[in-house]
């Protein structure tokens, strides 16, 4: 055997071939070079990344649409004399030889549009929380209640170690795990070389590979108990998970109140939900008990609520806690005990569900292209053009509407030829906050540009000047966003406009939950105005006539004053940049080139005025109706 010799027609009528080579026919191969190597791309992820994903749709009449996996499918041109019952089709003949595809039947095979954001999937997130009283030696018991009970984020207390690279902690990532930890503070002449030493307390956070945790650093350092945050982002949603440990040889005392009130100050400025857990040493169980009295009156200042009912330790009491605001209460809370009595304390276990990101809407439109725009070069030609060499001359009388729309044709006209259209597909995105002024935009558009800068040249002095851009930009943001909103609640008098404010500043608009939509398109919302028109107007119908006097001679308006340049001119500037694109030009734009326009705009408002008519390609307008209470039922 070891004498045998193959053909390269005989290896490759067996390349297809179910069962795999054995050693002596791999090697043959490799002797005759028809080993095919497979090389990655030059490009790496990137190009991996790029690459659209081949979906194919059957479209022929009569056939059913099917769509294929990601990969091209393997064609062989098969002739025209071809049977296809002759085709073999058990498994045993699929397996020897290669899927074949029709080229004739791939013609009515098309590629669709993959559009992103297809779907946002909800996601349900189970959390809990344990008082695992050292983490030393129960790694197995927290892998093993991680995999019964399906967890996704799990909040650790009293884990007794003494850094990140502590053995437990490592043996937990090396299963796949995210760890997040605080250890507490060694206390200033502790023997740490000492082999009985353990360094009690300490918190952490575990979380599966699926989310992404974030590390949040609190304003404050409280004192009184350790603490540990995090934002938790999964399925285009976030969440604030805090896990506390209060040491319970350590009394109660004002000054744990006056931290924890902090605590919930700085948990209440996100929009996000968040949720406080772990061991805080308070019987929730005892509501008559002072400290508790204390503590639920704290969190009913800043609508939270503790969701745990049902005992979380072996001696009794519900010391571990879920507090949530009240809006995001879990709907259930379960206390379960770990198995072989690990630790005093129980498991505590709730879910979380994600809410998906509103999924983004995508629209297309015609706009100029603004970017190559040359605006010296626009006004050479606007200065050259009939609007402003004379050759017109003044309209005459009743012809406003006619030099109206000259003035909107030679402007269009100009504007195409210097912008000319393009059409644009872009994100419907909420309009920018009001007190994110040009000002921002500013040095927004001088830290990207920073940034494309630093990702073609890839050197660091670039990098450095694109992150001093987009710190000062940052620091732009947040100071124009604090004096905004300190200057709205210093002029609010009343609690009851503070708090519209308060909720605003804080994301939380309206007061309850909007409607669904019920499908009212904008022709029926015409119809119904239409209709509500016609009933007036038929309930007036027999109403007698109304009484007009006529006015005195002496105070009848004959005529207007006409109008100058120096009007003209000073009404532009004045004006705000805004505009409709049933403008003929920008208002920047017009406000740049007013000087020259002036004489003809003139000349136009006083032909409109002597004549008493108003040109017609200005009575159109875009009309927008804008709800007034989007929470009222449609």
């Amino acid at each position: 055997m070891r004498d045998a010799r193959f053909g390269s027609d005989l290896l490759l009528s067996l390349r297809f071939n179910g069962s795999g080579p054995d050693c002596i026919l791999r090697r043959r191969v490799k002797e005759l070079g028809l080993r095919r190597r497979t090389r990655g791309h030059r490009a790496g992820l990137h190009c991996v990344r790029s690459r659209r994903s081949y979906v194919l749709t059957s479209s022929a009449l009569g056939s059913v649409p099917v769509i294929t996996g990601n990969r091209p499918l393997p064609a062989r041109v098969v002739g025209p004399d071809a049977d296809p019952a002759s085709m073999p089709t058990s498994s045993a003949a699929s397996s020897r030889i290669p899927d074949v595809v029709d080229r004739r039947a791939t013609d009515c095979l098309i590629r669709p549009d993959l559009q992103r954001h297809a779907c946002h999937p909800t996601r349900q997130l189970m959390c809990a929380t344990l008082n695992i009283h050292s983490i030393a030696n129960k790694v197995d018991v927290v892998s093993q209640c991680w995999r019964d009970h399906g967890l996704d984020v799990l909040g650790l207390t009293e884990t007794w170690h003494e850094d990140a690279d502590d053995v437990a902690l490592r043996r937990l990532r090396s299963t796949g795990l995210q760890m997040l930890e605080r250890a507490r503070p060694v206390r200033p002449g502790a023997r740490t070389d000492d082999v009985f030493y353990q360094n009690h307390g300490g918190v952490a956070m575990v979380a599966s590979s699926a989310v992404r945790l974030s590390k949040i650093s609190a304003p404050f350092e409280p004192m009184t108990f350790e603490h540990l945050i995090a934002r938790v982002t999964v399925a285009g949603s976030s969440f604030i998970f805090v896990v506390i440990y209060r040491p319970g040889s350590a009394a109660v005392t004002a000054a744990f109140f006056d931290e924890f009130r902090l605590l919930l100050e700085f948990l209440s400025s996100f929009a996000m939900p968040y949720v406080i857990t772990g061991d805080v040493n308070i019987r929730f169980d005892r509501p008559e008990d002072p400290t508790t009295l204390r503590a639920t009156e704290l969190m009913d200042m800043f609508g939270a609520v503790q969701s745990v009912r049902s005992t979380t330790q072996d001696r009794g009491g519900i010391l571990d806690v879920v507090i949530t605001r009240v809006d995001d209460k879990p709907s259930v809370v379960d206390v379960i005990r770990i198995p072989g009595n690990a630790s005093d304390h129980r498991l505590v276990t709730w879910p979380f569900v994600a809410t998906p990101a509103e999924t983004p809407v995508y629209k297309t439109q015609h706009r100029r292209s603004w970017r190559q725009f040359d605006l010296e070069r626009f006004r050479s030609d606007l200065a050259a053009s009939c609007l402003c060499d004379g050759t017109l001359g003044p309209p005459s009388l009743g012809d406003a509407s006619t030099a109206a729309l000259r003035f909107d044709e030679v402007i269009a006209a100009l504007l195409d030829a210097h912008a000319p259209m393009a059409e644009i597909t872009c994100r419907v995105r909420p309009s920018s906050d009001r007190w994110y002024d040009s000002e921002c935009r500013s040095a927004k558009r001088h830290a990207r540009r920073l940034e494309r800068r630093y990702k073609k040249t890839r050197s660091t002095a670039a990098r450095e000047h694109w992150v001093e851009a987009l710190g000062s930009m940052h620091r732009l943001v947040r100071s124009k966003r604090g004096r905004y909103w300190r200057s709205k609640i210093d002029t609010r008098r009343d609690p009851a406009s503070l708090w519209r404010t308060i909720n605003e500043g804080l994301g939380r608009r309206g007061d309850g939950a909007s409607h669904p939509a019920t499908g009212l398109s904008a022709e029926a919302f015409a119809d119904f105005f239409d209709q509500k028109v016609s009933d007036v107007r038929s309930a007036t119908d027999g109403a007698p006539a109304p009484e007009v006097r006529d006015i005195l001679s002496a105070d009848r308006l004959f005529s207007f004053a006409p109008v100058t340049s120096d009007i003209v001119c000073r009404m532009v500037n004045e004006a705000v940049n805004k505009f409709s694109m049933k403008d003929p030009m920008p208002t920047w734009l017009l406000k740049s080139c007013v000087d020259l326009l002036a004489p003809y705009i003139t000349s136009l408002f006083n032909s409109s005025l002597s004549s008493g008519a108003f040109p017609t390609c200005y009575k159109d307008a875009y009309v927008t109706p804008r709800l007034k209470k989007p929470t009222l039922p449609p």
